[in-house]
Formats: C-alpha cells, sequence, structure tokens
C-alpha cells in the first residue's frame, strides 16, 4: 500500500502491526475453544491472555534469522508468554 495515497484507517489495516495483532486474536481464540474442550487449563489461559504480546521489530528481527513470519511470530509469543 502506497501510504501517501492511504486514508489512515485504510494503512492501519495493512499494516505489519495490525496483521501481526490480528494473528494474536486468532491464537488467543484457538486457546479459549481448547479451554473449552478441557485441553488448556483455565489457570494456563488466564496466564497466556495476560502475557500475549509481542514488539514488532522482535517478529522482524526474528524473519530475517529463520526466513518465516509464521514461525517469528510464534517464537516471539511463545518466549513472551514463557
Amino acid at each position: 500500500m502506497i501510504q501517501r495515497y492511504s486514508r489512515k484507517a485504510m494503512a492501519k489495516i495493512w499494516s505489519q502491526e495490525y496483521r501481526f495483532r490480528k494473528w494474536l486474536d486468532v491464537e488467543i481464540a484457538v486457546c479459549e475453544a481448547q479451554n473449552e474442550l478441557g485441553f488448556i487449563p483455565e489457570k494456563s489461559l488466564a496466564k497466556i491472555k495476560d502475557k500475549a504480546d509481542f514488539a514488532l521489530e522482535s517478529i522482524l528481527k526474528k524473519e530475517k534469522e529463520n526466513h518465516h513470519e509464521v514461525v517469528a511470530f510464534l517464537q516471539v509469543l511463545q518466549k513472551k508468554v514463557g
């Protein structure tokens, strides 16, 4: 998306930060579903929701190392959650 031709709202939707935030929303939704099915205990789900976050710079750095954005995202998330 060419920045000078984009409205702020549209540029936000196409940003890397927004994309990874949506991925995080999906990961948390999966954990909630797994909690309902009995695979993730309530205490663990609370910890995941509390600690699940990332810094875009960390993901981009990891991506340069392993050449895979999904793996980089998950590695950063795993380190943050523990």
